[in-house]
């Protein structure tokens, strides 16, 4: 894994209206990211914790991510943008640029939003169409553990991505919600975090049929690697805290919590099986 950039916008693209307002920017790398921010008045800006955190734990499972960075907006480049005719939420008008980081994500061309996932995969021949099919049965079991309320079926938040060969992949996005909704890490509480049977990915007709094209051997073995990476994301979670500014109000405290609830290892055995139960 490689330590998080820090990146300098030079350009605001637009602002899209979506809950969190995020500016479309390209930065001094020639890149185009989508840069999010959060409108409290102090810290802890746990919906910026969480989508670093959530980011650097998919790598470990394996899962395919939109590179993380940092980025700072100068009120330089927020100005300019306002007067090229550039329209934003009001929100923005008060906010001190100089003094707040971004979180950003790389902007993934040639993505479509996964629409639905009523869909069943009826075929071999479809599900071939997959890089890693089972990576979506890996989100839904990432969800469980990292208490992701914000994806079910009526709201996937995944991009499928298409690559030469007319293959796809699964590339989840929008982790802000996770912990169950808790923002005191200190005090998280691990049985807020489970996600009702009914809203979790892992049942819905897309995540089954996926399961039924998987060879025995391969379904028994997922727990182990999914087991592996959970052993995996522990030895490396100091690391991956560290990834997050001091300005975002991460405490030592909220750091020993989080660790200790996802790395408890009976916890932990629960979540390797939870897939298990949603098998035809």
């Amino acid at each position: 894994m490689n330590e998080i950039e820090t990146l300098n916008a030079v350009q605001i693209l637009q602002q899209y209206n979506t809950h969190s307002m995020p500016f479309q920017v390209m930065c001094e790398d020639q890149e185009i990211y989508v840069a999010k921010s959060i409108f409290l008045p102090e810290p802890p800006f746990g919906d910026l914790i969480n989508e670093i955190l959530a980011v650097y734990f998919l790598e470990i499972f394996g899962v395919k991510t939109a590179k993380p960075c940092l980025i700072k907006i100068s009120q330089e480049v927020f100005t300019s943008f306002i007067e090229s005719g550039g329209e934003c939420n009001s929100k923005y008008e008060k906010f001190n640029f100089e003094d707040k980081l971004f979180f950003g994500s790389l902007f993934i061309e040639n993505a479509t939003e996964l629409e639905s996932y009523s869909t069943n995969i009826k075929s071999k021949y479809d599900f071939n169409k997959f890089i890693d099919p089972l990576n979506l049965i890996k989100i839904g079991v990432f969800d469980s553990w990292f208490g992701n309320m914000d994806r079910r079926g009526s709201n996937p938040n995944i991009l499928l991505l298409e690559f030469n060969g007319g293959k796809f992949d699964f590339l989840p996005i929008d982790h802000a919600h996770s912990f169950g909704y808790q923002s005191n890490y200190k005090n998280l509480n691990p049985h807020l975090m489970p996600i009702p049977p009914n809203k979790t990915i892992l049942q819905t007709p897309i995540s089954k049929s996926i399961l039924t094209f998987v060879e025995d051997d391969t379904v028994s073995n997922l727990k182990d690697e999914i087991l592996t990476s959970l052993e995996e994301a522990s030895k490396n979670m100091d690391f991956i805290f560290d990834q997050v500014p001091k300005s975002f109000g991460f405490s030592k405290k909220g750091k020993q919590k989080v660790k200790k609830v996802l790395s408890d290892v009976d916890r932990n055995e629960l979540v390797s099986n939870l897939y298990l139960n949603y098998l035809k």
